[in-house]
């Protein structure tokens, strides 16, 4: 959704702006901005301008609830990027920060008028952040420890993040076949798991290439893409 990606990534990118100047994949459109202190300077008004329409809209829409939802979302970012809390320099509140995510599930339900997710697509949800923020920390370790931040992967080291990604996509495997009978499904998460694991085992703390990165992001956003339409079709989560 646009107005919570860019709150999201555009004040992640205002708070991280000396950080991403010390990685080497950013500044691109595969890995996010790399942007200038002019850039920086401007980039929050154009956060705030860019949310006042759609705040009006949602509020006209769903009354007191809109009005809630946008505290939260405002709320989770302030928490996860300003000093002096900044869970994104602390580890594990840096990862269960994603339930942030999970606002799209409440507001999706409100919009549309439909009943809301059971739990364990929520859970699915937040073990899903979770496994995509740490692969994220796991591909910054080097620049995030030059500047200083103490993300999980930081603090435990890139095998043992590496074995705690593959927990989470084997947990998230699990709730798709149990609670919603999605083999399919099931056994993509549950592969990615394993290879996971199988990389953490024999490649211990190595990390990959930046071409190598690329391709596997170009890789898990196409298979996400693809399988869209196919989990709305199919209803997975509301089985």
């Amino acid at each position: 959704m646009a107005p919570m990606g860019l709150l999201l990534y555009g004040w992640n990118d205002v708070a991280d702006g000396d950080t991403d100047r010390l990685n080497p994949r950013k500044g691109s459109l595969l890995f996010g901005a790399q942007c200038s202190d002019a850039e920086l300077v401007r980039l929050p008004w154009w956060i705030l301008g860019f949310q006042i329409p759609f705040l009006i809209l949602f509020c006209l829409l769903l009354g007191w609830r809109g009005l809630i939802w946008f505290l939260l979302a405002a709320g989770v970012n302030a928490v996860y990027n300003q000093p002096p809390i900044a869970f994104k320099s602390r580890p594990v509140l840096d990862l269960l920060s994603q339930c942030g995510y999970l606002l799209v599930f409440p507001l999706s339900s409100w919009l549309n008028e439909l009943p809301q997710l059971p739990p364990a697509a929520w859970a699915f949800g937040l073990l899903f952040a979770m496994h995509s923020h740490l692969a994220g920390q796991i591909m910054d370790v080097v620049p995030d420890a030059k500047a200083g931040r103490r993300t999980t992967a930081v603090c435990i080291g890139v095998q043992r993040s590496k074995a705690l990604l593959a927990t989470f996509l084997l947990l998230e495997s699990l709730i798709l076949y149990l609670s919603f009978s999605s083999p399919i499904a099931a056994l993509f998460l549950g592969g990615a798991g394993i290879a996971f694991t199988y990389d953490a085992i024999i490649h211990k703390d190595q990390l990959p290439t930046l071409n190598q990165m690329r391709f596997l992001l170009l890789a898990w956003n196409a298979t996400a893409l693809a399988s869209m339409w196919w989990i709305w079709k199919v209803g997975v989560f509301v089985r």
